[in-house]
């Protein structure tokens, strides 16, 4: 019974019962009453000691039924710990998996009383424990499935009680596969979990394919019983092109959680955006707001709940338009269960809550999963690690595969620590990484290496490039902002003079606007590229306000609906009500001062009236200013960029810095309207440059950062590397620099053969001198917008009080360079420069504040009113 050592067999006894001798000094575990009430105390322990095959002693003290007993959760999804499993459950497991029952007058392995009922054409006993039909031995074994060298045909227990004999090859890898020594001992690491850190360039998706080929081909493992789970759908069939072994299941979580609904709860439908906002307009009243997607701030917070796993008290602190988000979740979730529906969130959070609250569910999706590869895992967000570990419980044999150094969804719960600490996420886990990057030139490896060097949440590796790798040194451009574009179209030029073919050069952002200056440089040029940029851009709410005000700063004839759109834009004291009359109608300046002088007195004249003087100071300046400088003024004095500040606060809100902020757009249209210098011609530019088809044949490639992992180009150009837009000006704390500095790793990472950074001269990027070796000096972490007007060097910080007045009357403060003041609103910061109307106040995050003359500030605490100086 106890069978060869290496197969690692312990004992279950009776309490007080002696351990057979062939156990030795093993460890003995009491399983009363109080350990199935708790069984965390020892499950990882046994878990352990089961995946490295050391026999241990179960002391059963109660009735093995009870460790049968149904286990269930029916609290909120959100509730779990992401790391929750269900401790009876593996209890039963650990138990009986790879123990003798010695309890009785005869030890009994029940995995072959099993087989042969399973499997009548086997025979129990022999000179193992059954004996096959052509008359061959053959063990059965309970511990982790991996080939075992024991000269005998190994069977496994998960096989033979299913009725199935599993015969592995036990061949060696084929020479020919051609893997490298470190990625060679990923793939035949023994059975449990394995953990293979996979630097950039290591090779990861031919570590995963040549382990799908290793479990299926080699040791026989039935492919219904391994899942296989890619990041994407593009991934997805990545793998199962290049696995040679026919059936394995390769899946998305997202699509593999839809599978597990229907196979369970029938024809479930998939809904898309637009019936999701309509469910949702039936339960949440949407204000009208400028400048805001209300009902977004709905969908992402809902999306936040499910998939990050936060509570919705929790999100509706970070979310001010998500007002009662508790009980419309309940009431959302409600209205998918009456349809047997599922939005894109709720298949995996639906699937988890079925696997929670079914234990039958939850065991038969079980035994389809004795193995799980999961590709990219320090991708997983917390929803996503639940689902895994409940398939892969209870014996836990996760092939994960990912790097640290490439976590670069925070914002939706993904999080270095899973692959940091994947032994106690998986008990027993080898660690098999992998060191050669065997794409990048030998400087692009050892500068991700120094860059990296500066984030302190991350593995302790080593990475280094490969024999013989390409010695091209990186190329860093420091250049004016007005050259940065023309920069990265002389580059691309002189490597279409030298031949290189267009479909191996990629231009890479962190921020889908910052290619904006690249994609009309290159248009220019007549250079094919493919790039993200397309008319959404114009749909932006900075881009369509800025756009609007250059046509009322440049045509013959105001547009009515021009001027709805700015009239809040920034927020102005005018009714609403206001912009029908206006769109009903095309306007001189003329007219429409004559309209609004004839409004009857009050704030909202006065206000329209201000309006009104906006729009001559605009057109005047115009007409003598290239349309760089009109934007500037629109952004930061007549208030656009005010605008921009209220949405970006809000994206932080909602989940950080993951997409473009505002601020991004309307630099983004400044750095363009170098290419188009007159004001009046500029929106139509703007429209013909993101218009452009994607070409039919070979172009360069455009790509934010985010969207090109797991890709690669010979040439590569990083733009934007700039303070505030790597790191992202709405990253805040340590987490989301550390985040940023990985986003930017991943960018220069896809180099293959030649990498060039272009940076601003004046606040450039930090991680440009850590990629360099050298220290990072930085002072703001958000890079400045040019300010408009005249800068004034005065200090004076004291309050200034007219004559006569009493001491204790408001103070008014003098506007002055370096002023701290705090803005209504509570938006605080340093005057960095002071104009004739008033003063532009740099904000921590990085944008202009316009005060005018007359507002009131909070200064050290106290309310006065900001004065000319």
């Amino acid at each position: 019974m106890a069978g060869p050592a290496l197969l690692g067999r312990g004992a279950i006894v009776r309490p007080g019962q002696h351990p057979p001798s062939w156990v030795g000094d093993a460890p003995r575990f009491v399983v009363d009453a109080r350990v199935v009430a708790d069984p965390g105390t020892i499950v990882d322990r046994l878990h352990r000691l089961w995946v490295a095959r050391q026999p241990y002693v179960v002391e059963l003290a109660v009735d093995p039924r009870e460790l049968q007993a149904p286990t269930s959760s029916t609290a909120p999804v959100h509730s779990h710990d992401p790391r929750f499993l269900f401790g009876l459950d593996r209890l039963a497991y650990l138990v009986w998996a790879n123990t003798v029952d010695c309890r009785g007058d005869e030890p009994t392995w029940w995995h072959t009383v099993k087989a042969t009922r399973a499997l009548p054409s086997l025979t129990a006993g022999g000179h193992a424990d059954v004996t096959l039909p052509d008359g061959r031995p053959a063990w059965i074994d309970g511990g982790p499935r991996e080939p075992l060298d024991l000269g005998t045909v190994v069977l496994h227990r998960d096989d033979t009680e299913r009725g199935r004999m599993a015969l592995p090859t036990n061949r060696p890898l084929a020479p020919t596969r051609g893997l490298a020594p470190d990625q060679a001992a990923a793939v035949t690491a023994p059975g449990g979990a394995v953990r293979v850190a996979a630097p950039a360039g290591s090779g990861k998706t031919r570590v995963l394919s040549a382990r799908i080929e290793e479990v299926l081909g080699v040791r026989g493992v039935p492919a219904d019983s391994v899942l296989v789970l890619a990041y994407n759908t593009k991934a997805a069939a990545e793998l199962r092109e290049r696995c040679p072994v026919p059936g394995a299941r390769v899946a998305t979580v997202h699509a593999h959680a839809l599978g597990l609904l229907r196979r369970h709860l029938g024809d479930v439908e998939v809904l898309g955006d637009r019936d999701v906002r309509r469910i949702l307009s039936g339960l949440v009243e949407v204000p009208r707001r400028a400048n805001v997607d209300p009902m977004q701030a709905w969908i992402d917070a809902l999306e936040r709940v499910r998939i990050a796993m936060v509570a919705p008290e929790e999100v509706e602190k970070d979310h001010d338009e998500v007002e009662g988000l508790a009980e419309v979740f309940l009431a959302y979730r409600d209205q998918l269960a009456r349809r047997n529906a599922v939005d894109f969130p709720e298949m995996v959070h639906r699937a988890i809550e079925l696997l929670l609250t079914d234990p039958a569910v939850r065991a038969a999706e079980q035994d389809r999963v004795g193995q799980v590869l999961v590709d990219e895992f320090q991708d997983l967000t917390p929803a996503y690690l639940l689902y895994i570990r409940l398939l892969a419980s209870p014996q836990l044999q996760c092939f994960g595969v990912g790097d640290d150094d490439q976590v670069i969804y925070g914002h939706a719960g993904a999080t270095p620590s899973y692959l940091l600490h994947f032994d106690t996420l998986f008990p027993g886990a080898t660690d098999h990484p992998l060191t050669v990057n065997y794409r990048c030139p030998a400087p692009v490896v050892e500068g991700a290496v120094q860059l990296l060097g500066n984030n302190k949440v991350r593995l302790d590796k080593v990475i280094r490039p490969r024999d013989g790798a390409p010695d091209e040194p990186i190329t860093v451009h420091r250049l004016d902002r007005h050259a940065e574009a023309r920069t990265v179209g002389d580059t691309v030029q002189g490597w279409f003079d030298d031949d290189v073919d267009p479909t191996d050069i990629a231009v890479l952002g962190r921020v889908r606007v910052a290619l904006l200056g690249t994609q009309a440089e290159l248009s220019t040029r007549g250079i094919a590229c493919r790039s993200p940029i397309g008319e959404w851009l114009l749909a932006r709410t900075g881009v369509r306000a800025a756009l609007a005000y250059l046509r009322l700063a440049s045509d013959d004839h105001l547009s009515g609906e021009d001027l709805a759109e700015v009239l809040h834009r920034p927020l102005r004291p005018i009714p609403g009500s206001m912009k029908d009359p206006l769109r009903r109608r095309a306007w001189t300046v003329e007219s429409l001062g004559r309209f609004v002088d004839g409004l009857d007195g009050g704030g909202p004249r006065r206000a329209l009236q201000d309006f009104v003087r906006d729009i001559e100071v605009l057109r005047r300046r115009a007409l003598r200013q290239p349309t760089a400088e009109v934007l500037r003024y629109i952004t930061d004095v007549v208030g656009l960029g005010d605008v921009a500040e209220s949405l970006d606060h809000h994206a932080v809100a909602g989940g950080g810095a993951a997409g473009a902020s505002h601020i991004d757009d309307l630099q983004a249209l400044i750095q363009v309207a170098d290419h188009c210098t007159e004001a009046a011609r500029f929106p139509q530019f703007l429209t013909d440059v993101v218009a452009q088809p994607d070409p039919d044949g070979p172009a360069v490639t455009l790509s934010t950062i985010h969207s090109v992992k797991g890709l690669e180009w010979p040439k590569v150009v990083v733009v934007g590397a700039a303070e505030g837009i790597s790191p992202h000006r709405l990253a805040t704390g340590s987490a989301e620099l550390e985040e940023e500095r990985r986003v930017f790793h991943v960018a220069i990472t896809r180099a293959s053969q030649q990498l060039v950074v272009v940076a601003p001269t004046t606040g450039t990027s930090r991680f440009v001198a850590e990629m360099e070796g050298k220290p990072a000096l930085v002072g703001r972490s958000a890079a400045p917008r040019p300010s408009a007007g005249a800068v004034t060097t005065r200090k004076a910080r004291t309050p200034v009080r007219k004559a006569g007045r009493a001491a204790s009357s408001t103070p008014r403060y003098r506007a002055s360079v370096g002023l701290e003041v705090k803005a209504p609103g509570g938006l605080a910061g340093a005057i960095e420069s002071v104009t004739e109307e008033g003063a532009l106040i740099r904000t921590a995050r990085g944008s202009l504040l316009r005060l005018k003359y007359g507002s009131e500030v909070r200064v050290d605490g106290t309310l006065g009113t900001l004065v000319s100086p």
